[in-house]
């Protein structure tokens, strides 16, 4: 007989490994259970030691814990539950603290302890309130030799005195054990308090019952009395030495010391050249003068003018600057009624102005820091120059012009060259500016200047050669003062050059001040140039 079997599924099998498979699985349950069991009786455990000792419901006395400002206190409400309460005491007893902590501790506050003590009069009361309002100062950590030889000494008697209680005035502290919050004062030593003595007899100290020290207190009194300024002060404070400035300073690297004088040097250039820029530019313009160019002169200069009309004929007044001797026929040619001038006034009126303003020039240049040229800056040909231009040619000015130390193109240097004209009993003046590259004619009657600047183009020519350029030369008609009468041309050509010279307006002055100019030019060749009453540049036209 055939026993028929039936397999079981592959899942449903069990085999040797499946059966220990369940039976570690049935422990790792059994093992987790139990862990949360203990795990949770463990934190039950925990949280009743805690709430033991963190909340209790027992009663208790009440527990203080001090700490620096306040007081925290524990109590039992009404309640049941307990609470903390703060409630914040002015301890003075409760811990040992400084008088640098109670005062730090009071302006904290923002108020301070008046403590009740018993006076013996109403004035050490009154004296004590006024200690007490009285407004806090600085405290050196180490007082300067001029606060401390003035502080007071400690007094034996009042260390005996009847009371000895904290209250009396102690000049110097008691010892006490110092926190690390406090400064270090080094105790004062025999010198230092023979030298207060000496010095503390003449400064009068009040008792203080205030909680700053007596030493702040005498200081405060010192500093209220006053010793010296500001500066001295912060000197004797600071302790700082004329040699410890100087070691203090900060110096710079030799590279940033070369680049500095390099800097200072550029910009020396630049304000000299900006300097000269501007004198050329002021020389290029002619402005109207500050005040009246002609003023009348002093009673001490009339007199001497008067005098020297009555010198016996042929006798010399003055000398002009050339050496040549002015007589009394040549001022009456000048200080005479409707008289013309003659050439020695004209010529000799004109060197003194341009020699004055050359050395005007001359300490302007020095001034700016350059090496003065040798060609002078105005120059002028005499009377007697034109009419041998015009007979012999330019040629024969060449020689001329070496001994005026302008030969060729050093013509170009000139500010102005003066050339005076005496044509047919009348004075013109022609001024030829290289400078400015203009030739200029003044004529008081408005005569023409086309003659003269002809001539001039051709001594320029030949005396200049490649360096003339015609069209940089320029012929400007400036309008000058006019004359209404046949004699006063000489004055008129005096006074435009002085205009020209000063860079003055030659419209200025009008014919009604020939009378007046002329005792002007009589006193400039009597005092023999502008020095003195008359000295260049003080009569504040410019």
């Amino acid at each position: 007989m055939t026993t028929l079997t039936h397999k079981r599924k592959a899942s449903l099998q069990l085999t040797r490994n499946s059966v220990a498979s369940v039976v570690n699985l049935e422990y790792h349950l059994e093992s987790d259970k139990m862990n949360t069991i203990l795990s949770n009786a463990l934190c039950k455990a925990w949280s009743w030691c805690a709430s033991w000792f963190a909340y209790s419901t027992m009663s208790y006395t009440p527990v203080d814990i001090v700490a620096d400002t306040h007081i925290q206190r524990l109590e039992e409400r009404e309640d049941g539950i307990t609470s903390v309460k703060r409630r914040k005491k002015r301890g003075g007893g409760l811990r040992s603290k400084s008088l640098n902590d109670d005062r730090r501790i009071n302006q904290r506050r923002g108020t301070f302890r008046l403590e009740s003590v018993k006076c013996a009069t109403e004035e050490e009361e009154q004296r004590r309130v006024e200690d007490f309002y009285a407004p806090p100062i600085l405290c050196f950590k180490n007082p300067t030799p001029m606060i401390a030889a003035q502080l007071p000494t400690p007094d034996p008697s009042e260390d005996e005195g009847e009371s000895g209680s904290e209250s009396d005035f102690a000049v110097y502290p008691k010892e006490r054990t110092r926190r690390h919050s406090e400064p270090v004062v080094s105790p004062p030593t025999p010198e230092s308090m023979s030298t207060s003595s000496r010095s503390a007899s003449s400064i009068k100290i009040t008792p203080t019952y205030n909680t700053e020290t007596s030493q702040a207190s005498a200081a405060r009194q010192i500093l209220h009395q006053g010793l010296g300024g500001l500066d001295e002060r912060m000197k004797e404070t600071l302790h700082i030495s004329d040699k410890e400035k100087e070691s203090r300073a900060f110096t710079p690297s030799a590279f940033k010391r070369e680049q500095q004088r390099k800097q200072r040097e550029r910009r020396e250039r630049e304000a000299k050249e900006e300097a000269i820029r501007a004198a050329k530019e002021a020389r290029l313009k002619r402005r109207r003068p500050l005040k009246p160019l002609i003023q009348p002169l002093s009673p001490h200069w009339e007199e001497r003018i008067c005098n020297a009309l009555r010198t016996g004929p042929g006798k010399a007044i003055t000398t002009a600057m050339a050496g040549n001797a002015l007589h009394d026929n040549d001022f009456k040619t000048l200080l005479g009624h409707h008289a013309w001038l003659n050439d020695e006034m004209v010529n000799g009126y004109i060197d003194w102005v341009l020699d004055a303003a050359n050395k005007a020039d001359f300490a302007e240049v020095k001034a700016r820091g350059e090496t003065p040229s040798t060609v002078p800056k105005f120059m002028a040909h005499n009377s007697f120059f034109y009419p041998n231009l015009l007979k012999k040619g330019p040629a024969d000015s060449e020689r001329l012009m070496k001994r005026k130390k302008a030969p060729g193109t050093s013509i170009l240097e000139i500010d102005s060259l003066f050339i005076p004209i005496c044509n047919h009993n009348h004075w013109t003046v022609g001024v030829v500016r290289p400078v400015a590259r203009t030739i200029e004619y003044f004529d008081s009657m408005g005569g023409s200047s086309i003659r003269f600047v002809e001539q001039m183009r051709a001594w320029l020519k030949h005396h200049l050669g490649n360096a003339y350029i015609e069209e940089e030369w320029k012929m400007p008609r400036t309008a000058c003062a006019r004359q209404n009468n046949g004699w006063d041309c000489g004055v008129f050509v005096c006074t435009n050059v002085f205009c020209v010279t000063l860079g003055i307006d030659t419209t200025c002055y009008k014919e009604q001040d020939m009378t007046l100019q002329r005792q002007n030019i009589a006193a400039i060749l009597i005092n023999r140039g502008f020095t003195g009453d008359f000295a260049w540049g003080m009569d504040g036209l410019v």
